[in-house]
């Protein structure tokens, strides 16, 4: 209205620090004009987070996980990336959900591989408090300990993940490619109207998942949930591309997916997740059941120091280009570099100088 505007008055949902939303923040104390921030940081520090945001290249899905940037920062010497702990689960009980994948899907253009396990007698609660202050650190709401576990591996390793009521499935879960005028009602609580050869996810009562993209509500994951099925996939990421920008979904998982995720880190997965949610929901697991398999990604070029020169114009000694790579997780043998499975952006000999 012409009015120079010096604020706004906000709730504390709206500021993102609680669900509370009754009416405005009042402060008992403080001048105004003072700086939230400020204001916050002297009354109640615990509720102060510093916030770095980094805008990721299309080219580098690696990056789209915490773990990808501390890796990054630690290559150039700012801190030291922490070893991961490999879980591996024993399966108590054979997995009474078989998954299967149409042979038109199998591979290039479709998906890959789909695995995952039941877990049974789970007591499906709100994630412990470190977990919760987490998610809203990135501005994720909480919703409940299977969700927000998924949503951790999602922005923590760049693993999207998905987890069924397994309760709510009936029969098998299959992976193929929806015929036309199909619908499903998204986690989102949106309907969404399939296109022919779309890739999804069915039971025996119909389709339950977008795959790759969105899940579907019948079979989301409540309070009241008892058995889960946690499912891990790697899915063509043109695929995925095309899909998400026909129904105009724009979710965490297109976001990773369609870019590039690591096919080998598929099965390893479901074991970290896995252990996680015996860690805070408890309950049994079966064996693990899969179709088909990751695609093999290996590759190598050959690092020629010289070229550093005469691509970027710099001088860096060869001991400490090959340390740069070994840090950033190639392996080098002799003067070939092995690309790591989580680098789908480094195509030849020009993008190791990079």
């Amino acid at each position: 209205r012409g009015v120079e505007s010096h604020g706004m008055m906000c709730s504390e949902r709206e500021m993102e620090l609680s669900e509370e939303h009754d009416g405005i923040i009042e402060l008992p104390s403080g001048d105004v004009g003072q700086r939230f921030t400020d204001w916050l940081a002297q009354n109640d520090p615990a509720k102060v987070d510093p916030v770095i945001e980094i805008a990721i290249t299309p080219n580098r899905p690696d990056a789209l996980g915490v773990r990808g940037i501390a890796r990054d920062l630690a290559a150039r010497g700012l801190g030291k990336l922490k070893p991961l702990k490999k879980n591996d689960i024993e399966g108590r009980f054979p997995c009474p959900i078989a998954v299967t994948i149409d042979e038109d899907t199998l591979g290039a253009g479709g998906c890959h591989v789909f695995a995952g396990r039941l877990i049974r007698d789970v007591r499906n609660r709100p994630s412990p408090q470190w977990l919760q202050d987490r998610l809203r650190a990135i501005g994720l709401r909480p919703i409940s300990a299977l969700v927000d576990i998924t949503n951790f591996f999602t922005h923590d390793r760049n693993r999207p993940l998905h987890v069924f009521d397994a309760g709510k499935v009936t029969g098998a879960l299959r992976v193929h490619r929806a015929p036309a005028g199909e619908t499903l009602e998204g986690l989102d609580e949106k309907s969404y109207r399939l296109s022919d050869g779309q890739v999804v996810i069915s039971d025996d009562q119909g389709i339950e998942s977008i795959g790759g993209i969105m899940g579907g509500l019948a079979t989301g994951c409540t309070l009241d949930t008892q058995d889960v099925f946690l499912e891990a996939a790697f899915w063509d990421p043109v695929q995925i591309a095309m899909t998400g920008r026909a129904l105009k979904i724009n979710s965490d998982a297109r976001y990773r997916n369609e870019r590039g995720i690591d096919p080998a880190y598929n099965m390893q997965a479901i074991e970290d997740a896995t252990a996680m949610i015996l860690d805070l929901c408890g309950g049994e697991p079966s064996s693990v059941v899969t179709a088909g398999r990751a695609p093999d990604v290996s590759r190598a070029y050959k690092l020629d120091p010289r070229r550093v020169v005469s691509l970027v114009g710099m001088e860096i000694p060869e001991s400490e280009q090959r340390q740069t790579l070994t840090a950033l997780g190639f392996r080098m043998e002799g003067d070939m570099a092995q690309v790591p499975s989580w680098r789908p952006d480094v195509l030849g000999e020009a993008d190791l100088v990079e």
